[in-house]
């Protein structure tokens, strides 16, 4: 077991090495950087109640999930306006950091920054290092994407599972399924129970 940990740490050192290695974390540094600081800039600039910053019904019912009160806008009331894995990280992230302005903030920048990263693996596969950094840099610095991570809604979260679904449904078609076929899989319900609307841009 000794001779293990020099070899995994071998292996650590040769991955973070690589071209492809750096330029992703550096694609999403540039993503989480961007978002996190526009979200900051909001926060000190334009101070306003967290209800403020979007669409309030998924604070609401992420609040009534962590009362006991179920997937409910009102206890008592059962809520079908939106689907749950959005309103879910909303609640986690209160649990974890506090109902705050910046849990949201750093939620959706840290899943931007993922975003872009799985655009730059997407570019890489389908053309080459290049074009996979230039497309990941682009989305890193998308001015719509940036703002949107800055707000209560789903799309930053959504283009995630979008993004990540199409990554995996490319690999497994290369390697002939496996593991990538269950992600694939997984990735496409995490993107239906975000928004449904998924379907139709998948079809």
């Amino acid at each position: 077991s000794s001779m293990k940990v020099p070899q995994g740490y071998a292996a650590c050192k040769r991955l973070l090495a690589s071209d492809s290695t750096r330029d992703a974390l550096m694609v999403g540094a540039l993503g989480v950087s961007l978002r996190l600081g526009l979200a900051t800039a909001y926060a000190l600039l334009s101070p306003r109640p967290l209800e403020q910053y979007g669409d309030i019904s998924f604070d609401v019912v992420a609040q009534n999930l962590l009362n006991g009160n179920g997937f409910t806008n009102a206890p008592g009331l059962p809520y079908s306006n939106h689907v749950p894995v959005y309103i879910a990280l909303l609640a986690l992230s209160y649990v974890l950091i506090g109902r705050t302005w910046f849990a949201i903030g750093l939620l959706q920048s840290l899943l931007g920054g993922l975003t872009a990263v799985g655009v730059y693996a997407l570019g890489r596969l389908l053309f080459d290092h290049k074009v996979g950094l230039l497309a990941g840099l682009i989305v890193a610095a998308y001015p719509y994407s940036i703002n949107q991570a800055c707000w209560l809604i789903d799309t930053t979260v959504f283009t995630l599972w979008l993004v990540l679904t199409v990554l995996c449904f490319l690999l497994a078609e290369r390697k002939q399924g496996g593991w990538m076929d269950i992600l694939c899989g997984l990735f496409m319900a995490l993107g239906m129970l975000t928004r449904p609307t998924i379907l139709a841009v998948l079809a």
